[in-house]
């Protein structure tokens, strides 16, 4: 909101044209980012005008969307970058090199449990970081009686990005119940640092992405992308796939169908009689 401000705050909705939206995305220099930004935009401006404060229609123009990424993490990739996190600690490479064995405390644990949670429920870094062992408004809520994971947040509106609720694997489950025992803290969050929620995360998962080597273009978004993938690689059908992630099965078989064993099965198989039927000499 600070970015979007900065730049229209002083304007009018009648200065909200091509020409300006052209000229907010090269200011902000990044493509992918200046499109969110005027999403929210146009989203401010939409509610603006169904709440009756101006009548004519102001249309935000956005930049091409992105192509999408397909960098997903393989398991082992995955187990790698949990271990880097569980297994970093305190005390620069500049440090050792200078004699300085001395190690401090654990700086990436947390992340991990983040990484395992959000990988392992295929769920977006929001519910994740919002997880909480006692129901509370603003919170999500993991059962551990019943193994379920509420991932939208009490008090929360229902939103085109679904987050219903997920059984836990019982990996996931495990590790949330020894967790939940060793807590001593009184956040009540299963990812925190220090005794306090974290609120983000990009800064920390991206050191632990290099330290784990584990190249370009790995977010935390990558996790639930990983996951999905994985699952549809498994052949589990696509409506119990798009339930677990909490989409749509339209998205899914957009997105993720080429991953799935059976995708174009009946074609392929149909192709290969053909081409026996008129074998070359």
């Amino acid at each position: 909101m600070q970015r979007i401000l900065d730049w229209w705050g002083g304007k009018t909705l009648a200065q909200v044209t091509g020409a300006t939206c052209r000229a907010y995305t090269t200011h902000r220099g990044n493509t992918g980012g200046a499109r969110r930004d005027l999403q929210d935009l146009s989203a401010a401006i939409g509610h603006h005008h169904r709440e009756g404060y101006h009548r004519e229609i102001v249309k935000v123009a956005l930049p091409k969307r992105g192509e999408a990424r397909d960098r997903w993490l393989s398991r082992s990739e995955v187990a790698k970058l949990v271990w880097t996190m569980w297994r970093a600690r305190e005390g620069s490479r500049a440090d050792r090199k200078a004699g300085n064995t001395t190690e401090g405390r654990y700086t990436m644990r947390h992340l991990a449990r983040f990484v395992l949670l959000a990988y392992s429920t295929a769920s977006r870094p929001g519910a994740v970081l919002t997880a909480s062992w006692e129901a509370a408004a603003g919170r999500s809520y993991i059962d551990l009686d019943r193994g379920v994971f509420y991932r939208l947040r009490e008090g929360a509106r229902e939103t085109n990005k679904r987050q219903p609720p997920v059984r836990l694997p019982r990996s996931i489950l495990a590790h949330l119940r020894r967790w939940r025992r060793l807590s001593n803290s009184g956040s009540g969050y299963v990812v925190e640092w220090r005794g306090q929620p974290v609120a983000r995360v990009k800064v920390g998962f991206a050191n632990a992405v290099k330290l784990a080597g584990l190249g370009e273009g790995v977010s935390p978004h990558t996790l639930r992308h990983s996951a999905v993938t994985h699952l549809m690689q498994q052949g589990v059908p696509t409506w119990e796939v798009a339930g677990f992630a909490g989409m749509g099965e339209a998205v899914l078989r957009r997105h993720y169908a080429h991953h799935h064993p059976d995708h174009m099965g009946a074609a392929v198989s149909a192709m290969g009689a053909t081409q026996k039927r008129y074998r070359l000499a």
